[in-house]
């Protein structure tokens, strides 16, 4: 059984003239691939099977805005459900699982916010993609340790704080596997190794006294500001957030430096 799709694209100009390209592809490649927006989250990014009623629900609109893409309304039978499921679940290594507790939920939207609901109550529920980890449930740390975000951040006093972060700008960039203009703060990664392997480049102890500095002047702002914009990782974090990373820094730095000592005090020879 196969699809075809509709793909509508902009010339580029002054004047914005649609063009439109046309793909033909099995209905099985369809739903397990990339082309459609929220067949693409719930198996690639989240790992979790929507139930049939879903799919088909999706099938039928005939369309994905986000993707700029269409095609004509179908649904698909239960037997062929059955086999794009198996092919998926086989080819993503473990990835992708069935949770028939959230198959109650009557379309995508509700069934999504099941899974976000469920993802943040248990980070450990199951494996996540890393940018599943920072959308949903905050900054990860390492495996199962994550600063848990308030995503209502924006309702709170804002305050730009990159003057305070300026002395720690080459530290932060060298920490970037994106960049932050597409990734926003997921664009870093501040894992324990990450962390000891671009700390290489400058002396522990004189980082751990620019990120104290930074975290003593962030403590002082106006008691009124209780989050932050950080230009430059483009995004907004609670106040506290910050400080817990900057904090978490501080304390992988630390434990480096400690075992870097003893590595050298058990160096020394008798005299």
């Amino acid at each position: 059984m196969t699809i075809k799709l509709k793909y509508r694209c902009y010339t580029q100009g002054q004047l914005a003239i649609p063009t439109f390209s046309y793909v033909t592809e099995s209905l099985t490649d369809f739903i397990g691939g990339s082309r459609h927006s929220n067949f693409y989250w719930a198996f690639h990014c989240v790992g979790l099977i929507p139930p049939l009623h879903i799919i088909n629900l999706e099938l039928q609109i005939g369309r994905d805005p986000i993707y700029h893409l269409s095609w004509e309304a179908v649904e698909i039978s239960q037997q062929l459900y059955n086999k794009v499921v198996s092919a998926i679940i086989n080819d993503s290594r473990g990835y992708c699982i069935e949770d028939r507790t959230l198959w109650c939920f009557p379309d995508f939207a509700s069934w999504r916010a099941a899974i976000e609901d469920k993802i943040r109550k248990d980070p450990t529920y199951k494996l996540l993609t890393w940018g599943v980890q920072n959308d949903i449930i905050g900054i990860p740390l390492g495996s199962e340790k994550w600063i848990v975000r308030d995503w209502n951040v924006l309702n709170y006093t804002v305050k730009k704080v990159d003057s305070i972060l300026y002395p720690l700008t080459d530290f932060f960039r060298s920490l970037q596997h994106c960049t932050p203009d597409c990734c926003a703060i997921s664009a870093y990664s501040f894992y324990h190794e990450d962390i000891v392997e671009k700390a290489d480049r400058y002396s522990s102890l004189e980082l751990m006294g620019k990120l104290d500095s930074a975290i003593t002047d962030l403590d002082n702002l106006d008691p009124h500001v209780e989050a932050v914009k950080i230009e430059m990782m483009n995004c907004h974090l609670m106040k506290s957030e910050l400080v817990d990373l900057l904090n978490h820094i501080i304390s992988v730095l630390s434990n480096r430096e400690s075992v870097g000592l003893e590595i050298d005090s058990q160096k020394v020879g008798p005299t």
